[in-house]
């Protein structure tokens, strides 16, 4: 799949530098980024997220979500404990 190419492809700042995006990870940076109307190329949750955390983002129009299996978006994220975004 090309988003998870790309996502993948993140992590490094030359194709951070090159696609012209970073990522965010975690609620928390997800909704600052709303709050400030930063364009958002896409948002990317787990399975668990989506049936217990969603409501955090209930209040804002989140147009493109990709859900993924708790355990392929596992090997996506950098960070050591995830909640999910």
């Amino acid at each position: 799949n090309s988003t998870l190419k790309l996502i993948r492809s993140l992590h490094r700042r030359q194709a951070r530098e090159k696609e012209k995006l970073f990522l965010l990870e975690g609620a928390h940076c997800l909704i600052e980024a709303f709050k400030k109307n930063l364009e958002l190329e896409s948002i990317v949750v787990n399975k668990s997220f989506l049936n217990e955390g969603i409501r955090e983002l209930s209040q804002f129009d989140i147009a493109q979500l990709s859900v993924l299996d708790d355990a392929l978006f596992k090997g996506l994220v950098s960070t050591s404990s995830s909640c999910g975004v």
